[in-house]
């Protein structure tokens, strides 16, 4: 691929390295924001059935692939059945990615998905007309799933969609970007879409 920097990655995109077919998840950064590699993340099934966790730190050379987290569409063949109708629905309503132990399962064919498991969803926000939709759609179909998740401000932070729907206005929200984990103001957030008065 053409030379890449760590700020053309976003947590959640996946990323491939040299042979591996399996891609890698793009988490939250260790290390210097100067560096040139790419700390990832995914989840298998190892050979005793237990779902392992694995850590890397990738030099961006070797990346051959980058993309966007998947789509609701892209994981519905994975998904319980019981989920399925209304994960199709939602993909009707809104644009949502998904990330987590549905789109790991998507991605890897292994049984990662348990009678516990969250569907953890990411709706980007352009503005807030975006903000407002997500916030009834999400709210509405979790009525029928068990939706997790977050909205993702611009190339800016994100932040729980269910935080972001239930604390009071005048409550700090837990954000996280790809180096750090912090509390924001909604007016702070809403910045990163350029101003609180931002609409489509």
């Amino acid at each position: 691929m053409d030379s890449l920097k760590l700020t053309d990655f976003l947590r959640h995109d996946l990323v491939w390295f040299g042979d591996d077919p399996t891609p890698w998840v793009v988490c939250r950064q260790r290390g210097s924001q100067e560096k040139n590699s790419l700390s990832v993340g995914r989840t298998m099934i190892d050979g005793a059935g237990k779902k392992i966790r694995h850590e890397g730190e990738f030099d961006l050379a070797k990346v051959t692939r980058h993309r966007s987290a998947l789509s609701v569409e892209e994981v519905l063949g994975a998904a319980p059945d019981q989920w399925r109708p209304a994960l199709h629905r939602l993909a009707s309503a809104m644009s949502v990615r998904v990330f987590g132990s549905l789109a790991q399962q998507a991605l890897t064919g292994q049984p990662i998905v348990t009678d516990s498991s969250d569907i953890d969803v990411l709706v980007e926000i352009q503005c807030l007309k975006d903000l407002e939709r997500a916030g009834e759609v999400l709210t509405q179909f979790a009525k029928e799933l068990p939706l997790d998740g977050e909205l993702r401000f611009g190339r800016g932070p994100a932040a729980s969609w269910r935080e972001w729907v239930k604390a009071p206005r005048s409550s700090q929200i837990l954000t996280k970007e790809m180096f750090q984990v912090s509390l924001r103001s909604r007016e702070e957030i809403l910045a990163f879409l350029g101003g609180s008065d931002v609409r489509c």
